[in-house]
Order: C-alpha cells, then sequence, then structure tokens
C-alpha cells in the first residue's frame, strides 16, 4: 500500500512540477505503472483532478491506463467529482480554459471541453468493468448520466465545431459501452432493461440537439437545392460527409437501443424532424403535409430565435411543403398556416445569415401557397399592411403577386382561388397602390431620407405587380381593367408620383448612384404601366 502511495504522490510532483518528487518523469511513471500492475491500487480520486490539468501527454496515457485498470468505482466518483466542477466553472461564466490574472489561458492547462472529452473516455472504459452492488443498473446510471448531461448542456454554449464533433463522437461510444454492459448484466429484467436504455437515450437525445449545428451538415440549403434547383447552388460547404455520417451514427445507435424510426414518427419530436430530413435526403422518404400538424410543436421550438435547429426546421418545411405543391396534394390546415408563419417571419426578416433568411422566406411562400386561399389572402394583407418589418412588407408585395399570377393561371371552371376574384382587389386595392403614407407626395419630401426608407422599394414592386396584373388579367377576373379601378390607382398612386419624379428631374437633386437607381425603377415602372393602359385602350 505504501508502494502506491509513493507512486501517487511522485505522479502529482512529477505533474505539478514540484520537487517533493522521486526525480522521475510523467513518462517513466506511466510505464512503471503500467508494466508494474499498480494502476488498481493508485489514488484515482486525488490523481486524476491533476492529471486533467497537465498537458503533458504522458497524463493522458496515464487517464487511459486508469480508465482501463483502476478501480471502477473509484474512477466513476472521480469523473462525476470533475464533471461538477467543470460545470461549476461553465455556471459561474469563466471560459474554456483556466486563465490567469490578465485574462490569458495558461499554456500547461488543459482547457475544459478538453477536459469533458477525456471524462467521457473514462466513464467508456470504467463502466464495462463495474460490479452492481446494492443498487441496480438504472440507479447507477441514473446520477452519473444526469450529471454527464448538465455538463452537456453547460458547456454546448462554448464548444468549437471540431472539438463537438469530437464529444458527439465520444458520447455515442460510452452510450454504446453502457448498452453493451447492460446487455451483459446477469439476471437483469425487461423493465430494468427499459429504464436503462431510455436514461441512455436522453444522453444521445441531448448529444444530438446540442451539438448538431456543429456537423456542417448544412441540410436547409441541400433541401433548398433539391427544392429550387434553377436557383442554384450555394458556395458554401453544405454537404458534409462527416456530418452526415455522425447523424447515421446516431440513427444506428438508436436503433440499438431498440428505437426504430417508426417510433421517432409515430410520437413527433425534434429528433424526428432531424432524422426525417435526414432520411428524405439520403433517400426521398416522404410525408405528406396533411401529418405536418402532428410535428408543429416540435418545428415552433426549432424555429424559435434563441435555437440552435433552424436548419433542419426549415429543410423539413422546404420538403415538404415542396413536394405537397408540386403534387397538387393536401392542403395545409389553416391552424397549422397560422401557427408556423410567424417564426418564419421573424426568421426571413431578422437572421443574421442571409442564406437562412432567404430559405425561411421561401418556406413562407410555401406554406401560404399550402393553405386555403381565403387565408392566405387574409394573411397577405395583413403582411403588406401591417407588419412589423418594413423588408416584409417590401416582400410581401412579391408574394401577392405569385399568389395572383398562380390564381389567373388556373383553371377557371376548377379554381375558387379568392387571388382571381374581384376580391383580390377590393382587398388590396387601398393597401398597395397608394404611397406609404397617403399623402407622402404632397409634401415637401428629403430624398436622401425618401431613398434610405422601404418605400422606394415598395412602390417598384407594387408597380410591377399592377404591370403584371394588367397584362395578365385578359378576362378582368380581379376587376383591374374596370374603368373606375384605373381612375382610381391612377389618381392615387401614379399621378402623384409621376408629378414628383418630374420635380425631381426638373430640380436635379439626385446626385449619386444610391440615389438615382431607384428613382431609375419608379420612373421605367410607371412607363412599362402607360405602354400597358395604352395598348388596353387600342
Amino acid at each position: 500500500m505504501a508502494a502506491s502511495d509513493d507512486i501517487s504522490k511522485a505522479i502529482i510532483a512529477a505533474a505539478t512540477g514540484t520537487s517533493e518528487g522521486s526525480g522521475h518523469t510523467l513518462s517513466q511513471l506511466k510505464t512503471l505503472v503500467s508494466t508494474a500492475g499498480i494502476a488498481d491500487s493508485i489514488d484515482v480520486l486525488n490523481l486524476l483532478s491533476v492529471l486533467l490539468e497537465c498537458k503533458d501527454p504522458a497524463a493522458r496515457d496515464l487517464i487511459a491506463i486508469m480508465g482501463e485498470c483502476s478501480s471502477a468505482k473509484e474512477v466513476i466518483i472521480a469523473v462525476q467529482e470533475e464533471t461538477e466542477k467543470i460545470i461549476n466553472r461553465l455556471e459561474e461564466g469563466e471560459d474554456d480554459g483556466w486563465e490567469d490574472g490578465e485574462g490569458s489561458e495558461k499554456s500547461d492547462e488543459i482547457g475544459l471541453v478538453e477536459r469533458f472529452i477525456e471524462l467521457i473516455g473514462l466513464y467508456r472504459a470504467a463502466i464495462k468493468r463495474l460490479k452492481l452492488r446494492k443498487r441496480t443498473a438504472s440507479e447507477t446510471l441514473q446520477p452519473l448520466l444526469s450529471n454527464l448531461r448538465r455538463a452537456m448542456e453547460a458547456i454546448s454554449v462554448r464548444v468549437k465545431s471540431d472539438d463537438a464533433k469530437v464529444l458527439m463522437g465520444d458520447i455515442e461510444s460510452m452510450v454504446s459501452a453502457m448498452s453493451k454492459w447492460i446487455e451483459n448484466l446477469p439476471m437483469i429484467d425487461d423493465e430494468e432493461s427499459r429504464k436503462c436504455r431510455s436514461l441512455l437515450k436522453s444522453v444521445l437525445d441531448d448529444a444530438l440537439v446540442l451539438f448538431r449545428h456543429h456537423l456542417g451538415y448544412d441540410t436547409a440549403q441541400m433541401a433548398f437545392e433539391t427544392c429550387f434547383p434553377r436557383l442554384g447552388k450555394s458556395g458554401g460547404k453544405t454537404h458534409d460527409g462527416e456530418g452526415r455520417r455522425m447523424v447515421e451514427i446516431y440513427a444506428s445507435a438508436y436503433k440499438d437501443l431498440g428505437y426504430t424510426s417508426e417510433q421517432f414518427f409515430s410520437s413527433p419530436t425534434t429528433l424526428s424532424i432531424i432524422f426525417f430530413v435526414h432520411d428524405w435526403i439520403s433517400s426521398s422518404t416522404a410525408l405528406k403535409a396533411s401529418r405536418l400538424s402532428r410535428f408543429v410543436p416540435s418545428i415552433l421550438t426549432m424555429l424559435q430565435p434563441t435555437s440552435t435547429l433552424h436548419d433542419d426546421a426549415l429543410a423539413f418545411l422546404l420538403l415538404v411543403l415542396h413536394r405537397n405543391q408540386a403534387n397538387a396534394a393536401d392542403e395545409v390546415s389553416p391552424e397549422v398556416v397560422t401557427t408556423v408563419l410567424p417564426q418564419l417571419i421573424v426568421l426571413s426578416s431578422v437572421h443574421p445569415l442571409p442564406a437562412t433568411r432567404h430559405q425561411a422566406f421561401r418556406a413562407l411562400s410555401l406554406l401560404l401557397t399550402s393553405g386555403p386561399s381565403q387565408l392566405r389572402l387574409q394573411l397577405l394583407a395583413d403582411l403588406v399592411a401591417n407588419c412589423e418589418y418594413p423588408q416584409m412588407r417590401v416582400a410581401a408585395v412579391g408574394l401577392v403577386k405569385d399568389a395572383v399570377l398562380q390564381a389567373l393561371d388556373a383553371d377557371p371552371s376548377n379554381s375558387r382561388n379568392a387571388f382571381g376574384s374581384a376580391m383580390f382587389m377590393r382587398m388590396f386595392g387601398p393597401l398597395l397602390f397608394r404611397p406609404s403614407p397617403p399623402e407622402l407626395f404632397d409634401t415637401k419630401i428629403d430624398l436622401e431620407n425618401f431613398m434610405d426608407s422601404p418605400e422606394p422599394k415598395r412602390i417598384t414592386e407594387v408597380l410591377s405587380l399592377y404591370y403584371v396584373v394588367l397584362l395578365r388579367d385578359k378576362s378582368n377576373l380581379t376587376g383591374v381593367r374596370d374603368k373606375d379601378i384605373l381612375v382610381t390607382i391612377e389618381k392615387n398612386l401614379l399621378h402623384p408620383l409621376a408629378s414628383w419624379l418630374a420635380t425631381i428631374e426638373d430640380e436635379d437633386q439626385a446626385e449619386s448612384t444610391h440615389e438615382t437607381m431607384p428613382l431609375v425603377s419608379l420612373k421605367l415602372g410607371l412607363n412599362r404601366i402607360e405602354e400597358a393602359k395604352a395598348s388596353l385602350r387600342k
């Protein structure tokens, strides 16, 4: 016993650089522990903390030896203690790594993420040697896995992409080792086995949800390219093979625990959506839009501004709604449309990544198209008039144009689309075909402020909408060619705009390209409308 105490003291001295040791290096002591077969008697509870802080490669080797050969019970207790330290450090707001007084990371100490990865490896190595005493397998696993899950959540906000991939792989390996340990336990009944598998599943669940976004597996962009191939491919790395393989590894791990894909889809969760998107991209698995309502709670969670799972939620919506539209299949219920739409509006308007904003906007468009036309009419009217995001009020005009063109292209005998009726002008005439505010062009306008506002873009979109509907609605289903409608739009929008543009031109106020380009777009829009109206008079 004294010899093992001496070895433990010598290891601590070598790892910390104190002068009280035997003079042996950590590498020499590692060799001694390994060849002498005394790993099962060294002081794991005191050694682990010291070795975790040491960057000497021999420290890593000694930790691995402890995991394989030292007392499994002591290793697990020590790991729990070190895991608790990591949780406390992170919850207190400390950085990933111990820091000195000036805030720079010490070169001789190991960061918290690296420590956590080593602790997971120790769990994996020690659990297969653990002997049950008074407690059952589930009672043994519950506290250590609960502690582990807390640490995973705490560390998820600090972990970098490469470390996250390592973490996910090591966590899956640990779960696999624990699953095999459970299988090999004597006299374990089905209920106890079920409890253990449920605990292990929870660890996989957390790992996938917390670290999935670090995999570099851009499913939303892949889905976007699948649905809209003519819009071109992203220049980014959207098809990370390593990320895809990690999702496949986790899918296989769930199956090994007895959880099939059918079970995931029968009771939809966030994980169901992740695996569904992966399966669709890999093998074109399909889902009817009529079943979308069952996934809505999970979709809403994934689309929250603070969520890291926007990618899979948008991919899911794009794939399901585009397939539904292409097949002219099920109408999405009003409840689904009105519940999901607000989250897509927020993402489309304020997400920091342009690609995500575009993907969310496409999903928003598909969602509106998939619902009842009367609801689409009401929701678009609200968007163009009342949306708190100016850029969305502009973009919504384009959605209105898409909707009315879709209605005009439909077979009149089979269509009850509100956009292909007089309801269109009754609803959108007062909302679109006038400046905002209505008296805008009756007052003196600061040109620079006007150009920096969303109004030039909005009016340009409105002019484009008016021009297209004038030409395409040959049967005047919308009433856009009615004389009173033509006169009203001329009075409320076209004439005031033309007069203001003429004034600007006369005064030569526009001095830069930033100012002239929007004005050119407005003038071109007016000219095209005048040409369209002239052709109607012939």
